[in-house]
C-alpha cells in the first residue's frame, strides 16, 4: 500500500513538472513572437513610432507604406560619379523637411511639362530660391513632386498640402542630381544650382553647407523660416554630396566638414578633405590664408574690391589652382570658370524679381 502511494505520488509530481515545462514553453514562445514583431516594427523610429526597414534598407511608416519622418537626424550623403558608389550617415535615408531642395523636385516637373514661360520662372526659382515662384508653380502643377520622386525612384520624398511641407532626405536629393547629371551634365536646373544667387529672394546668404567643398560647381540650399534647419546639395565633376541638420547654416558646414574630412582620396580629390569652414558666414578673410603669404594677399585684395566674397571659393585656390574647371569639363555651360574651389564671387544673379517669400514655416 505504502508502495503504491509513493508510485502515485512521483506519477503527481512528474504531471506536475510536465505542465510546468509546457508553460514555460509557451512563455518562451510568446516571448520569441513578441520579439520578432518588435524587430519588424523597429521600436519607436523617429516621429512617428512605426517604422520598419524596406527594401534597400529604406525606413518606412509601418501604416502607411511610406517613409519614417525625422526631422531632427543630422544626414549625409555622397555619391562618387566615376562609379556611382555611395557613402552616407545612418539616417540619410529618412524622411525630413525638404525645405527648399523640394523646388529641384517641382522644377523637374515643370521643365518637362510647364510653358516656356513657366520653365523659365523655375529655373529662375532654383537660383534665386523665391518661395513665390514655388507657390505658383506648386499651384499649377501639385503632383510635380510626388510625379519626380516616383520618375527618379525617390523612396522617401512625398509631397505635402503645401510645397513647403514636402519630405525627403539627403540619400534621395543627392540620388536625383546624380541622375540629372548623367542624363544631361548641361541640364538648366543643373545650371541655375551653378548660377545661383549671392543672396535668396528673401534676403538670405546662400554661402554655407557643401557649396564650400573644393571643386563644387552648383549648389541648391534650405532652410526653414525660423532658420532651426538647413540643407544643401552640391555637385562637381567628381562626386555630388548633400546634407541637412538642426541647427544653424554654421552648424551645417561643420556637419560636412566633420563627415566629408578624410574620405577625399575615395572621392578621387583629397582637395575635399580641407573644407575651411571659418568663412561660411560672415565673409571674413579665410584662415587658409596664413599658408601662403602673395597669394593670400592677393585673396585678400580681391575679397575687398567689392565683390561678395562670402564664398569659399579663394580659400582652397591653393588647393586646386592647377586644376581649375574649365568650359570643355562636365560643368554645364554658361556659368563662371572661377568654381574650381567652391562658386564664384562673380557670377551673375538670374534676372529674376524678388517676389515676395511664401509666409510657410518651413518652405525656404
Amino acid at each position: 500500500m505504502s508502495e503504491s502511494s509513493g508510485r502515485d505520488g512521483v506519477a503527481t509530481v512528474n504531471r506536475v513538472l510536465v505542465g510546468i515545462c509546457a508553460v514555460l514553453a509557451v512563455a518562451v514562445l510568446v516571448l520569441v513572437v513578441a520579439f520578432v514583431n518588435l524587430a519588424r516594427s523597429g521600436g519607436e523610429e523617429a516621429a512617428t513610432g512605426e517604422g520598419v526597414v524596406g527594401d534597400g534598407g529604406v525606413v518606412q511608416d509601418g501604416l502607411h507604406g511610406g517613409p519614417v519622418e525625422n526631422a531632427t537626424a543630422a544626414q549625409v550623403s555622397v555619391i562618387r560619379l566615376s562609379d556611382g558608389k555611395r557613402r552616407g550617415t545612418a539616417s540619410e535615408r529618412y524622411a525630413r523637411p525638404a525645405l527648399s531642395l523640394a523646388k529641384l523636385y517641382i522644377a523637374d516637373y515643370v521643365l518637362d511639362h510647364g510653358t516656356v514661360s513657366q520653365r523659365w520662372e523655375a529655373i529662375n526659382m532654383i537660383s534665386d530660391s523665391s518661395d513665390a515662384a514655388a507657390k505658383d508653380l506648386y499651384t499649377a502643377y501639385p503632383d510635380s513632386i510626388d510625379a519626380t520622386a516616383e520618375k527618379y525612384g525617390l523612396e522617401s520624398t512625398r509631397s505635402g498640402e503645401d510645397w513647403g511641407y514636402a519630405l525627403t532626405s539627403t540619400y534621395d536629393v543627392a540620388t536625383f542630381v546624380a541622375r540629372v547629371l548623367d542624363d544631361d551634365p548641361t541640364s538648366p536646373i543643373l545650371v541655375a544650382m551653378a548660377r545661383a544667387a549671392d543672396v535668396a529672394a528673401d534676403g538670405y546668404e546662400q554661402d554655407w553647407g557643401t557649396a564650400l567643398l573644393p571643386g563644387t560647381i552648383g549648389t541648391k540650399w534650405g532652410w526653414s523660416n525660423d532658420r532651426d534647419l538647413h540643407s544643401s546639395v552640391s555637385f562637381s565633376e567628381d562626386f555630388v554630396v548633400a546634407a541637412a541638420v538642426t541647427g544653424s547654416s554654421e552648424d551645417l558646414t561643420e556637419l560636412v566638414e566633420d563627415r566629408i574630412k578624410g574620405i577625399g582620396s575615395w572621392i578621387g580629390d583629397d582637395a575635399v578633405d580641407h573644407i575651411d569652414a571659418d568663412t561660411s558666414k560672415d565673409g571674413s578673410e579665410d584662415n587658409s590664408e596664413d599658408k601662403s603669404g602673395e597669394e593670400s594677399t592677393e585673396k585678400s585684395g580681391d575679397r575687398s574690391s567689392g565683390e561678395s566674397g562670402k564664398k569659399s571659393g579663394d580659400k582652397l585656390d591653393d588647393k586646386k589652382s592647377d586644376s581649375k574647371k574649365s568650359g570643355d569639363s562636365k560643368k554645364p555651360e554658361g556659368k563662371s570658370n572661377d568654381k574650381s574651389s567652391g562658386r564664384s564671387g562673380e557670377k551673375k544673379s538670374p534676372e529674376k524679381s524678388s517676389a515676395e517669400p511664401s509666409a510657410k514655416k518651413d518652405g525656404k
